[in-house]
């Protein structure tokens, strides 16, 4: 039988997980990279039975030694945000590790996420710049890491608060559909109005126009 991504959503959405899984799996089997995705999102969700959880490791590792980076990061999410029984947190630092050196758009982003939550009390998080992480994955076109950079810029928790770099990131994700972010843009057109933003306002544009085609809607 077969499948595509709108017949796995289908399913998600009525919340028939196992007809979800199947859809997934079919798709994940022929190389679908967001059907790898969505599935560690449904194991994080706790949306897979856990009797499936060894196969669907297992194939994911078999596209990850593939050079399959998308699984890679599938796999990396699974090990660090799945249930205990198959949480591994030094797993989940060498996959993560990996996506990074294969410039890996959303990579960034995640590795980012994961040295300042779970993987904070590793040594790579006292050897590795989050802000350096985020800014490459900005480059690089993760919506998300355009999101994270600005925030940081905007709440001054890990670099000086600069308010024109943060609407510069934060218009940039807000342009490309990332819902939180529109809300920090409308907080920090609170603080000033918009015709100050508006060089920070066309550089994003600008940006955006230069890297839509590598742009990688990823949350």
């Amino acid at each position: 039988m077969s499948f595509d991504l709108a017949d796995a959503e289908s399913a998600l959405k009525a919340k028939d997980y196992p007809a979800a899984f199947a859809a997934l799996m079919t798709l994940a089997r022929n190389g679908h990279e967001q059907a790898m995705l969505k599935l560690a999102e449904m194991a994080v969700q706790q949306q897979v039975q856990e009797s499936d959880l060894p196969e669907l490791t297992e194939d994911l590792l078999k596209e990850s030694r593939a050079n399959n980076h998308h699984a890679t990061l599938a796999l990396a999410m699974i090990y660090w945000k799945a249930p205990a029984a198959i949480r591994d947190i030094n797993k989940a630092l060498t996959l993560l590790q990996s996506c990074c050196k294969s410039e890996l758009p959303e990579g960034y982003a995640s590795f980012a996420k994961f040295l300042m939550t779970e993987g904070k009390e590793t040594a790579a998080a006292k050897a590795i710049s989050v802000m350096e992480l985020l800014t490459q994955g900005a480059e690089r076109g993760s919506i998300e890491a355009c999101f994270l950079l600005g925030r940081e810029h905007s709440t001054g928790e890990r670099c000086p608060i600069d308010n024109l770099l943060a609407y510069k990131y934060l218009f940039m994700a807000a342009k490309l559909g990332h819902t939180e972010s529109k809300k920090f843009v409308h907080l920090l057109e609170g603080i000033k109005d918009q015709v100050s933003f508006s060089g920070a306002m066309q550089d994003a544009l600008d940006t955006i126009s230069e890297m839509e085609s590598r742009m990688v809607r990823f949350v």
